[in-house]
């Protein structure tokens, strides 16, 4: 994971990027950590205030969910979908939602050439509600 100072981002400037080591962060990319196992470079991650915590979406074989405490993880798995539509899919957003349910978005893709063309079934929005459920006592 990397963080850069909100108003030289702003302007533009991209140096000094802070890397997360899990601990700290500092400047030195060889000693990041990865923060989310297999996120892959389309998840989404946003900040759930209803959970008070952290939340990460991609798309593997199917929807992965990982909560954490802390933006830095660690994030434990939740959720998964093992929906065939969803074996090739890029996962856009998780959505702002309401306090008792996560919203996703996505598409379906394929790394067939052929498919992408003459498969009008893909790159159709689609999107995927989660419940939440109340923990066992």
């Amino acid at each position: 994971m990397v963080r850069w100072q909100l108003a030289r981002a702003a302007a533009g400037d991209f140096a000094d990027a802070q890397w997360w080591d899990g601990k700290d962060w500092n400047a030195d990319i060889a000693a990041a950590v990865t923060v989310a196992e297999n996120a892959g470079g389309d998840c989404s991650l946003r900040y759930d205030v209803a959970m008070g915590a952290w939340m990460y979406a991609t798309a593997q074989t199917g929807l992965v969910i990982g909560i954490a405490d802390n933006v830095t993880g660690p994030f434990r798995l939740e959720h998964v979908t093992g929906d065939r539509e969803m074996a090739s899919a890029v996962m856009h957003d998780l959505a702002d939602q309401p306090v008792d349910e996560m919203r996703a978005t996505y598409v379906e893709t394929s790394s067939d050439r052929t498919d992408l063309i003459d498969n009008d079934e893909l790159y159709w929005p689609r999107f995927v509600r989660i419940g939440y459920e109340e923990a066992a006592e």
